[in-house]
């Protein structure tokens, strides 16, 4: 057995006996386990394995000179949550088995019945890896509800902001329309009502990404809209990054909707 990302896992044993590793590690080896393994005693070596070995599942004795399992128990719920853990021992009782259990053991085996440890290993690593796939598409799930969220929020300023947006625009072509040919006043109204084009264009892209649009279809240059979109990539992504278009002098105008044209490229 292998996690899906085809490395060995990692497990740790907290064993005094050399003698009784070995037994425990021959018996998830002869099941077809495939594992790498590390064996400390004391707490201090159990930290520094926490570190640096960053085991996937942990087997513990629970009698052991100078420390309890319960020790390592508790520390492996401090500094290893998520590891799963299992006590292998001759003297725990069902009492103690309850009570480890009620701390945060995983399952317990009896050193006389070692036959039961590959079953309860394959399924406690099993279980641990099905945890970390539900954590992960968990936390992918609150982003996108967080990207849909700004999607809406985004949205619903760019329709606002579009208002605001066609008065101005609207005002300004009443204005010029009101104007003489040669009025000197017209420069700037044209100014304004062109800005007034640009910022509704943005306008357009926001509601696009905010599934937001309301669709407009008309007939468009394609180079155009190409040629605008690419000014506006090119400003967002930086200049250490080279981004080319390859025109076509001789494409027909579409009838379709400038803000989805623009998702798509």
């Amino acid at each position: 057995m292998r996690p899906d990302d085809g490395r060995e896992p990692r497990v740790l044993f907290v064993e005094d006996e050399p003698a009784d590793f070995e037994l425990e590690r021959q018996e998830l080896t002869a099941s077809g386990l495939v594992f790498t393994s590390r064996r400390v005693e004391t707490p201090a070596q159990f930290r520094e394995a926490i570190r640096d070995f960053s085991p996937q599942l942990i087997v513990s004795d629970y009698s052991l000179p100078g420390a309890d399992g319960m020790e390592f128990l508790r520390l492996a719920r401090e500094l290893c949550p998520g590891v799963p853990f299992i006590f292998v021992s001759g003297t725990l009782g069902e009492d103690r088995a309850v009570e480890a259990l009620k701390a945060g053991a995983t399952d317990y085996v009896l050193k006389n019945q070692l036959g039961g440890l590959p079953v309860r290993v394959r399924r406690a690593l099993r279980e641990a890896e099905e945890r970390r796939e539900r954590a992960v598409l968990e936390e992918r799930l609150r982003q996108a509800e967080k990207v849909e969220v700004m999607g809406r929020l985004a949205g619903g300023v760019a329709h606002d902001f579009n208002n605001l947006l066609m008065i101005i625009g609207g005002y300004a072509d009443r204005t010029l329309e009101s104007l003489p040919p040669h009025d000197a006043r017209r420069e700037s109204l044209e100014k304004i009502r062109n800005a007034s084009r640009r910022g509704a264009d943005l306008t357009r892209q926001l509601l696009a990404f905010a599934r937001r649009q309301i669709l407009a279809p008309k007939v468009i240059d394609l180079n155009a809209v190409i040629s605008s979109t690419h000014s506006m990539l090119h400003r967002v992504i930086g200049e250490d990054i080279d981004f080319a278009t390859a025109l076509s002098p001789d494409l027909w105008p579409v009838l379709a909707d400038t803000g989805q044209i623009e998702r798509s490229s």
